[in-house]
């Protein structure tokens, strides 16, 4: 009975365009709206270059009328004199000849909007925003919007989190801001894999929290992207090959991959040479695993929460240039697999260790030899690394101000580090906590401490 009825319902819909065919064109934008409630206004925002016309009905009210707006700058927009009654859906018809921007920004009808039908022949100047927070939304017109003019797509179906229709064959070949356009778009997971991307410039948070999309978008065309911060973060189906990928001009990937549940595909090929920011890049991707050894890091600065429960992730990287790096802060927290020899990391302009191993219940590596003259903070370093039992003895630690913690529940750590130079202002609350650290090697370091206190 309800397929019935809803079949009626746009049979009806489609009777009252036609009821409308002295002003219904091909070149309209016409887009459809449903109100729980009554309402004698239809709130969006728009740009126009002068005065656009208009026209709605509503069904089952039957109710219609018609007027026009300006709005020369970006800006709210409110169609009055709308007699809409509770549970009516309405058609909205705009003549496109001035009309350059139609968009969203958490405005009360955000809801409403249910429905692109037509496109018509807009030229559109920008799609920033456009369909922002629509929940509902879906995508039934035939022909395609004209971006011909457009750069921005950021935003476009953030949150938009019905949306599923198929805009595989859109012209993007202007577009250069393609930054955060599915965010949220929970249900989209159509073919996008042919897009020409060769001007877009900014692809962060492009997928993010976008949980269902795995499509097939390695042939892209991303030579000109500076930014992939968290393009796939939560995005917790997409597992697609994405190594063949330019990232030469790549400078941030913070985020990149955080949540990603479902990755495992090989990157190891990527140019990462002038990428500056890391932090975050496989945060919670559980499943990762793969050969990355080779990537240049020598403009890296943060790594800090890099592989934080990237409980998969054991690889060698031991040859990575770590030079530039200043923020390893919770690098392989509760990392639990990851073992590899990174003894040779250059570590001299590090500042923050703090939780750099926490919880990274496999690591055991020889890491005495590093440079950590420059850290200040090394508290909860090693944090329940229960394997780990190295000798780090002779490490610099003057401009270390905080150690709280630093081996807690480390169960295998017993070592010898009186020789370290403490600061005076150093907090060392729990330092020992529930360590491995037998009456001899506990002695002897705090004799050692005592014998440098003397000379404060």
């Amino acid at each position: 009975m309800k397929t019935v009825n809803l079949k009626i319902r746009h049979l009806v819909l489609f009777v009252a365009l036609l009821s409308f065919s002295d002003v219904v064109h091909s070149q309209d934008f016409i887009t459809e709206w449903t109100f729980d409630k009554a309402t004698n206004q239809i709130h969006f925002n728009a740009e126009t270059t002068d005065t656009v016309t208009y026209t709605w009905s509503a069904l089952p009210s039957g109710n219609k009328g018609s007027g026009s707006f300006i709005q020369t700058t970006p800006g709210a927009v409110t169609l009055i004199n709308a007699d809409i009654l509770p549970g009516d859906t309405v058609n909205l018809i705009m003549n496109p000849n001035k009309l350059r921007r139609f968009y969203f920004d958490n405005g009360p009808d955000t809801a409403n909007l249910i429905n692109v039908i037509q496109w018509g022949s807009v030229s559109w100047t920008s799609m920033n925003s456009a369909f922002k927070g629509c929940a509902h939304l879906k995508i039934d017109a035939k022909d395609n919007p004209d971006l011909s003019n457009v750069v921005d797509l950021s935003f476009m179906f953030s949150g938009a989190s019905s949306f599923n229709q198929i805009i595989g064959n859109w012209n993007t070949e202007n577009i250069e801001n393609m930054s955060w356009m599915f965010n949220g778009a929970s249900s989209f997971n159509q073919d996008i894999g042919s897009w020409n991307t060769s001007h877009v410039q900014d692809m962060s948070y492009m997928f993010h929290s976008a949980i269902s999309f795995n499509q097939n978008i390695g042939n892209w065309n991303t030579f000109l992207v500076r930014h992939m911060s968290y393009m796939f973060a939560m995005a917790s189906s997409f597992n697609q090959d994405i190594g063949k990928w330019n990232t030469y001009n790549v400078k941030l990937m913070h985020g990149m991959f955080s949540d990603a549940i479902s990755f495992n595909k090989n990157i190891g090929d990527w140019n990462t040479s002038n990428v500056e920011k890391m932090s975050f890049m496989f945060f919670n991707a559980k499943v990762f695993n793969q050969d990355i050894g080779n990537w240049n890091t020598s403009k890296v600065v943060t790594m800090n929460s890099m592989f934080v429960d990237a409980s998969d992730f054991n690889q060698d990287i031991g040859r990575w240039n770590t030079s530039s790096v200043i923020d390893m802060t919770g690098m392989f927290s509760r990392a639990s697999s990851f073992n590899k020899n990174i003894r040779n990391w250059n570590t001299e302009n590090v500042i923050k260790m703090s939780g750099m191993f926490y919880g990274a219940i496999s690591f055991n590596q020889e890491i005495g030899y590093w440079n950590v003259s420059n850290v200040n903070n090394m508290s909860s370093m090693f944090k329940k690394a229960k394997s780990f039992n190295q000798f780090i003895g002779n490490w610099n630690t003057a401009n270390v101000e905080d150690m709280y913690g630093m081996f807690t529940s480390a169960s295998s750590f017993n070592q010898n580090i009186g020789k370290w130079k403490l600061n005076s202002k150093v907090s060392i609350l729990y330092l020992f906590d529930s360590t491995g650290m037998d009456c001899s090697n506990y002695s002897l370091t705090i004799i050692g401490w005592q014998k440098l206190i003397q000379k404060w």
